[in-house]
């Protein structure tokens, strides 16, 4: 997988925490699989499709996703409600705007064509056979998100 088009998911999703959140996060410790598999609790996982394709996930325990959602609320949550996957969703939804308007730019235009929130440890992807990088990103008082990047050259923009 490029480099290029991992830095528009960590520049964008740096960029939106720091704006939604007023908090500066830390990009952790890349790391690569050979599939695309998540072991967080709460995923919010977007299906890309364009120049290049594939999935990303960004992916979060539950405490951290609680934690999130009642920041953006303004109050606490005690349990994953209605109300805070709706927060989720528009985290998750704030995340790939941001990170595909920068993939754009580096001259990869795509879009996202579907956003699921999905509950769960342990769920694996094999929709494609893509590598994943993982990209944690550390956000003090709220948790860790993962960002599970798994794209590829489009087949049908393969030369």
């Amino acid at each position: 997988m490029k480099v290029e088009y991992i830095t528009p998911f960590v520049t964008g999703s740096i960029f939106v925490i720091e704006e939604i959140l007023g908090l500066t996060p830390e990009r952790g410790q890349l790391t690569a699989r050979p599939e695309l598999f998540t072991s967080q609790q709460i995923n919010i996982l977007c299906a890309i499709s364009g120049e290049i394709e594939g999935q990303v996930i960004y992916g979060m325990n539950s405490g951290t996703a609680r934690k999130l959602a009642g920041k953006l609320r303004g109050k606490q949550f005690s349990d994953i409600t209605a109300e805070a996957d709706v927060a989720i969703a528009e985290v998750g939804q704030r995340l790939s705007d941001s990170s595909l308007k920068l993939l754009a730019a580096e001259g990869f235009p795509t879009e996202m064509s579907s956003q699921t929130i999905i509950k769960g440890a342990n769920i694996r992807m094999s929709k494609i056979e893509t590598p994943t990088l993982v990209i944690p990103i550390l956000i003090d008082g709220i948790g860790e998100i993962e960002i599970y990047v798994s794209l590829r050259v489009a087949k049908d923009s393969a030369a």
